[in-house]
């Protein structure tokens, strides 16, 4: 049939190597007679498309595939009163078959680096670039964490693929994910969806890279120290206990949305040092808007964060205008601190740039306040510098307003999405192992939480300082498990910055290249990965170098990780100093999302027992 033999002579040629940018050569039809088609329309119009003059309709001519695929649609018209549905069929199956060919070819292209050298000779890791211009995304959305697992299970742990249109590599195990990490800055840099670097913002820490990454760190993290922490920590635990105890109000509580806001308002008013009030606590706070507005608003920010980076979609459009909404929230905040700073700064002088100056830094009230405090601080220093040597390292960076807005919100974000995901898997694991929630009850007896009949102490959130929480052992082995089988954050994004090697594979330049938390801890733990049990973290030896990565390693290890264990930590006491056991009122709460975080689909609603005077004698 003409219709077949045209089909296979496109889909032949048009699988040439696109490196050597063949052009592909395709036969006109025959019609069985030694001559070929002489509808005169039909070639006119592949002429033109073809660029071709040569009339000479007895010779091959040389086409494109844009004329190649004309060839295939004319055919197909012309001959459709003919075949009809048959035709149809097999239009439908030679486009999908040449939008096949030009989808590996485009990731052929993706992967060619002439700087390669002799790292050109290796393969590409095995693995799927999945359905034209869709690749692999609609699997990964719909699957989730079960994604990874899946492909590395079929491919090994360094595979390929194609999500939200970009090539990609997936690295698990700590071999292989050292790699990544000690290569931070030199073979790779940080990257994310373009939709995640408009909303949460360019300038933020996440988003920089090399020697500006190198500043930005230093300075946010003077906001997580010993000293910072523990004046978080009054306000972290007295807004926990509030929002422990109010569980009690609801039938079923939903403890991921619980945990959600609860975490929320600590990192505003506890890490950000904001002092936003709620509508309904009658405060004023700094005059810079309603924390129920707030995190309304943060929400529609945080829910739209992947999503399509087009004006034209809505959930990113939502997501912008939350960002806008926020940004002139904190500008108020910012601008009325640094006037405050600017005559405290005024009144000491060159006394901050001594010994003054990191106890000035260390009074400050929230992260926003301190990492202002030492921006004020390192300009001083600058100035210092520039007049004693009339110039200026190339180092000697400065953090602007926007800069300094985007790191809040990053904060905002990590304290609050990633906190609560912990928290609520913490509160899904002893739900499920009732053995591991009364060691940690007999934990909270001995230091003073519960009383010896199993009743909550009236001093123990007195007792609740950052000493004791670092003294119980038990908890914080219950905390390191539950980021072990489940951690907040599944993997991180990385761009190869050059062609480098991992195993027997290339990294091809331009690729996006993730390393896989979870899998990681998965392949690790071989078949203990499912099985909870805290007394994992009492080995005297720890496992390899990056075997155990929830806030991932390297140079951009989170810097909020101290604050993370100690917001769980607090939620934990306070949970079992109010209910005695928890339940799940559906086995759907153990079926998982991991976007933007991991947590249960469902929210996870419980069934709660408070504990009483003589609960000890109560049986369920």
């Amino acid at each position: 049939m003409e219709l077949e033999s045209t089909v296979a002579d496109i889909a032949a040629n048009f699988a040439a190597p696109v490196q050597q940018q063949q052009v592909i050569s395709a036969t006109a039809p025959s019609n069985g007679s030694g001559h070929h088609d002489d509808d005169e329309y039909s070639m006119m119009m592949l002429m033109a498309l073809n660029n071709d003059t040569d009339t000479n309709f007895g010779h091959h001519n040389h086409e494109p595939v844009g004329g190649s695929l004309a060839k295939l649609v004319l055919t197909c018209l012309a001959h459709f009163p003919v075949y009809g549905t048959t035709v149809t069929v097999a239009l439908l199956y030679a486009l999908y078959t040449l939008a096949t060919i030009f989808w590996r070819q485009f990731h052929a292209r993706r992967a060619y680096d002439a700087d390669a050298g002799e790292l050109a000779r290796l393969p590409l890791p095995p693995g799927s670039v999945g359905v034209p211009f869709i690749g692999e995304t609609w699997n990964w959305l719909r699957n989730g964490a079960k994604f990874n697992s899946s492909r590395r299970k079929q491919y090994g742990n360094v595979f390929k693929t194609n999500v939200l249109l970009m090539p990609m590599i997936k690295v698990t195990g700590h071999e292989f994910v050292s790699e990544i990490l000690r290569g931070e800055h030199t073979k790779v840099t940080t990257i994310w969806p373009r939709s995640v670097q408009d909303i949460l913002g360019e300038h933020g820490l996440v988003n920089s890279t090399s020697a500006i990454h190198r500043f930005k760190r230093r300075i946010s993290s003077r906001a997580f120290t010993r000293d910072a922490l523990d004046g978080y920590l009054v306000a972290m635990r007295d807004i926990s206990a509030r929002n422990v105890a109010l569980m009690a109000t609801y039938e079923c509580p939903k403890v991921y949305d619980m945990m959600l806001r609860q975490t929320f308002d600590i990192a505003v008013n506890a890490l950000l040092g904001l002092d936003i009030p709620s509508s309904g606590d009658g405060g004023v706070g700094d005059g810079v808007g309603d924390l129920d507005e707030l995190y309304a608003t943060f929400n529609d920010l945080v829910k739209n964060i992947f999503s399509i980076p087009y004006k034209i979609g809505l959930g990113y459009s939502k997501g912008m205008n939350a960002r806008a909404k926020i940004l002139g929230l904190l500008q108020g905040y910012i601008e009325k601190k640094k006037s405050w700073m600017r005559e405290e700064t005024k009144k000491c002088g060159d006394k901050l740039l001594e010994e003054d100056g990191r106890k000035y830094i260390e009074g400050g009230s929230g992260a926003v306040d301190i990492i202002i405090r030492e921006e004020m601080i390192h300009k001083m220093k600058m100035r210092r510098k520039q007049q004693d040597r009339d110039e200026v390292d190339d180092d000697d960076f400065e953090i602007d307003d926007l800069t300094m807005k985007e790191m809040a919100i990053e904060l905002m974000f990590a304290g609050y999405f990633t906190s609560a995901s912990a928290i609520t898997s913490c509160i899904l694991e002893l739900a499920q192992h009732p053995e591991v929630f009364r060691k940690l009850e007999c934990e909270l007896q001995q230091f003073g939480f519960l009383n010896s009949d199993m009743t909550s102490s009236q001093d123990g959130e007195a007792a609740m300082d950052s000493g004791t929480i670092n003294r119980m052992s038990y908890l914080d082995k219950v905390v390191k498990e539950t980021l072990r089988v489940k951690p907040p954050v599944l993997g991180a994004y990385r761009r190869a910055m050059k062609t480098f090697q991992i195993g027997d594979y290339r990294i091809p330049k331009g690729w996006v290249v993730i390393y896989n938390i979870r899998d990681t801890h998965e392949f690790e733990s071989g078949d203990e990965v499912e099985k909870f049990d805290p007394e994992n973290f009492e080995k005297t030896t720890n496992g390899p170098k990056h075997s155990y990565i929830p806030f991932g390693g390297g140079s951009r290890m989170c810097i909020g990780q101290e604050y993370a264990r100690l917001i769980i930590k607090v939620t934990i006491i306070n949970m079992i100093r109010h209910y005695r056991k928890w339940e799940l009122v559906s086995a759907r709460s153990l079926d998982m999302t991991a976007i933007p975080t991991l947590h249960p689909k469902d929210g996870f609603p419980v069934r709660l027992f408070p504990r009483t005077q003589n609960n000890q004698q109560q049986q369920s």
